[in-house]
């Protein structure tokens, strides 16, 4: 019994340990042994993040939070025991030190800390869960964009911002359908938010140019991305005779196709003995017939014999009273092509240099030192002509046998015979497989393009500089590095990219933008940066502005450079602006960069140095027309005030001449209203104190007394001007103010002015004190004070709203 009894208390502690290295808690609390070893952690550190809760050694789980910037985390665990051992994550880590970087997943990591004695057996494990928070997404574009009538032009793509598109006069209107492709964005269409997938409130279309703008906000609520269509409803029918695309079933048409070139040319290979024209048109209703034969849109003619030698096939497209021709001149060849060329020809690694084009015959490119072999595309440009590469046949288009290369320069000949079998042309490709050691500090790129414009100069190794320019439809941009060093690594805006591969898309503002491109050699010893500015051109978009109820904007559809200067376009489409009472418009007069400026900035025909993108605003105004009254319109409130919206003054034939203010040392009780919309009460206050006769020499035909009393075009609510009622009147009639010693003259009014006024004074309804009145000298813009027995002349005001 004795032996048993030792047994079991053998077996006791056995027991304990494989509990123990399961990961339960210490039931001997802080600073307990386990098995007659500490095991426990004195302290627990995170390079980000703090541990929840606080370390204390009884417990064993935590938990951790970081921001999504952080993509790694070091953990640095010190052990109660000094002979103890640290794993974290099964990786051994010195106790006290930082733990080698552990990378963090978007979301939980769990991360194991494990503590085991001397004796190799016994150990503790502690758990801490990192959660790596998830970003939220900077993505404003759309990934798609679609309409419920018409069709975008260009094609939907999410870098293009500016579509136009033609729909027929039957669509009074259109709803607009965006797709986002950034998670959690938010869109609107003309500022009403609407769901990604699904249709907008319908919006309505006048006849001619509309402008829908669609803004996607991406998740983080920082990006914004403006998509323009510009969507030209017809009038009764399309009168837009034009081709959109014209192709053929054999042969390529020259020069590439645009809707205003009208003659082309074809060649075809002897073997082919007839044709087919494909034509779309660009109007909607438009008919089209080729070679007489009526051809569906967008579908195949009929097949259309060939002689050898030319044949001339007419397209003809008819849209209402419009018809337009257009040509193709198909030449089929009499005898076998004579044509060596290479219309292209790419390396399964490295890159040509200089990039390929048909008249280059010599070329060279470098690999680095593990790649021992490489393969040739050859594409031959000649109907039916042959290739070879280093002697051995290839198919055109396809790619070669595995080509073994030397270190140093190894030559691969590339010869093209012409399917005359006389014709030959050959090219050369020098290939340089770098050594080991050139190829471990080697910090040179081999290649460089971008997705969008043409680098500048041509890309070289030993140039680290380029430019280029894209229009300013492109927004975004994406850059394919190829290093030359083998192990060498590369960034894009410090953004880590694979060699040969295409960076993240890098958007673009208008105007300069900096991409910097740096290469670290294999061995860390080089770094070489290599730096792009693409100039994103500007655009000028016009915009039918506020308060339009017919016509429409210019559309410019150039690209502009920074210091270009713009020549403003003027009212093409008859733009015209609200009513303002009965049927009389406000007209337009110019454009401005404000869209709630009373007063054009540009007037049709003036110029500008394009600095920005710029939106153009129309602008328009009721000044000088017409008002109810049949007098001359000066102020416009641009919206509806207490006191009306529009000041109208009298015609030249009610106006008063030598008469006096009245009242001289009498201060007229609540007179003192200076600002637009107070001479109505400075009026009242006046004829309600004086009565019938004016204080001073009693006379009844005082100025407000005069104005009260003037029933002129069926109104009766006339009134003297305050002040700045009558600084306006001044401006806007007769084109004068009074500014910095100098008189200024009004663009916008006729030399001499309208109205009628006088090079004269002129009383207002606004009272300085007993004595003194505002005047203004409508000779020069000057306003004055004036003493009340003064002989002036009087024009009556009225307010009136829409």
């Amino acid at each position: 019994m004795k032996h048993i009894v030792l047994m079991v208390i053998l077996l006791l502690p056995i027991s304990l340990v494989l509990t123990t290295c399961d990961g339960s808690d210490n039931e001997n609390g802080d600073g307990g042994l386990v098995n007659g070893h500490n095991v426990n952690l004195e302290s627990l550190e995170l390079s980000s993040g703090n541990l929840s809760p606080s370390f204390v050694q009884s417990k064993k789980e935590y938990s951790a939070e970081v921001d999504n910037s952080v993509s790694a985390i070091t953990i640095t665990a010190t052990s109660a025991d000094d002979d103890a051992t640290i794993s974290i994550n099964g990786n051994i880590a010195s106790s006290g030190t930082a733990s080698a970087s552990i990378s963090l997943s978007a979301g939980q990591n769990t991360i194991t800390i494990k503590v085991t004695a001397d004796d190799n057996t016994t150990s503790m494990t502690y758990t801490v869960v990192v959660t790596r928070l998830v970003s939220l997404s900077n993505n404003a574009n759309l990934a798609d964009l679609s309409l419920s009538s018409g069709t975008l032009s260009p094609s939907f793509s999410a870098d293009i911002t500016y579509y136009t598109t033609e729909v027929d006069n039957s669509t009074s209107s259109i709803a607009i359908t965006p797709t986002v492709a950034g998670a959690g964005a938010n869109v609107k269409v003309r500022g009403i938010t609407v769901a990604s997938g699904s249709a907008s409130n319908t919006v309505p279309l006048a006849v001619g140019q509309n402008i829908v703008t669609t803004v996607v906000t991406s998740a983080d609520n920082i990006t914004n991305k403006t998509y323009i269509v510009v969507i030209t409803r017809l009038e009764s029918s399309s009168n837009n005779a034009n081709l959109s695309d014209l192709s053929l079933s054999s042969g390529t048409i020259s020069p590439s196709f645009s809707e205003s070139r009208i003659y082309y040319t074809a060649e075809v290979n002897n073997s082919i003995s007839s044709i087919a024209v494909t034509p779309t048109v660009a109007g909607i209703g438009a008919s089209v017939t080729v070679n007489d034969v009526s051809v569906a849109s967008g579908s195949a003619s009929g097949s259309i014999g060939l002689a050898v030698g030319q044949t001339t096939i007419t397209i003809v497209v008819t849209a209402g009273i419009r018809i337009k021709t257009y040509y193709v001149v198909v030449t089929r060849l009499d005898v076998p092509s004579d044509n060596a060329n290479l219309s292209n020809l790419s390396l399964s690694s490295g890159v040509l240099s200089p990039s390929f084009a048909e008249n280059t015959d010599a070329y060279t490119a470098q690999v680095n030192n593990n790649i021992s072999s490489i393969k040739v595309t050859p594409t031959a440009a000649g109907v039916s002509a042959s290739v070879t590469v280093n002697g051995v046949s290839v198919v055109s288009g396809m790619v070669s046998d595995w080509i073994a290369l030397e270190v140093g320069q190894n030559t691969i000949t590339i010869v093209v015979t012409a399917e005359d079998n006389i014709t030959t042309k050959t090219c050369t490709v020098v290939v340089t497989r770098l050594s080991w050691e050139d190829s471990s500090n080697n910090a040179d790129l081999s290649g460089l393009s971008i997705s969008a414009g043409s680098l500048s100069p041509v890309f070289d190794v030993n140039t680290i500089s380029y430019t280029a320019q894209v229009d300013n439809t492109v927004t975004l941009i994406t850059v394919t590095p190829v290093v030359a060093g083998a192990g060498a690594s590369v960034t894009v805006n410090g953004v880590l990219v694979a060699s040969g591969t295409a960076s993240g898309p890098i958007s673009l503002a208008a105007g300069q933008n900096t991409i910097t491109v740096a290469v670290t050699s294999e061995d860390s010893t080089v770094t070489k940066t290599y730096r792009v500015v693409v100039t994103r051109l500007y655009c000028v978009i016009y915009h039918v502005g506020t308060g339009n109820t017919s016509g429409t904007v210019p559309v410019d559809s150039t690209s502009y450079r920074n210091g270009d200067t713009i020549t403003v376009s003027g009212n093409s489409g008859f733009l015209e602006g609200e009513i303002i009472w009965g049927t009389t418009k406000k007209v337009f007069i110019g454009w401005d960069t404000d869209a709630s400026a009373t007063a054009a900035q540009y007037k049709p025909g003036s110029t500008f140095t394009i600095g920005s993108d710029t939106v153009l605003y129309a602008i328009y105004t009721a000044l000088r027309l017409p008002g109810p009254a049949g007098g001359l319109i000066f102020y416009d409130a641009g919206s509806v005030q207490s006191w009306g919206q529009y000041l109208e003054a009298a015609p030249v034939s009610t106006e008063w001449t030598d008469k006096v203010w009245g009242g001289f040392n009498t201060e007229v009780s609540g007179a003192g209203g200076t600002e637009i919309g107070t001479g109505t009460q400075n009026t009242t206050d006046i004829v309600t104190q004086f009565g019938t006769y004016e204080p001073y020499e009693n006379k009844d035909d005082y100025a407000a007394k005069l104005c009260t009393y003037l029933n002129y075009g069926g109104y009766s609510d006339w009134f003297l001007p305050s002040k700045n009622e009558l600084w306006y009147m001044c401006w806007n009639l007769k084109g004068l103010k009074y500014e910095d010693y100098l008189t200024v003259q009004n663009p916008d009014v006729p030399a001499g002015g309208v109205g009628g006024f006088s090079n004269n004074y002129y009383w207002s309804s606004s009272e300085t004190y007993a004595v003194e009145v505002w005047g203004q000298d409508f000779d020069n813009g000057c306003q004055s004070v004036f003493p009340k027995d003064f002989l002036t002349r009087v024009r009556a005001v009225r307010a009136f709203a829409n």
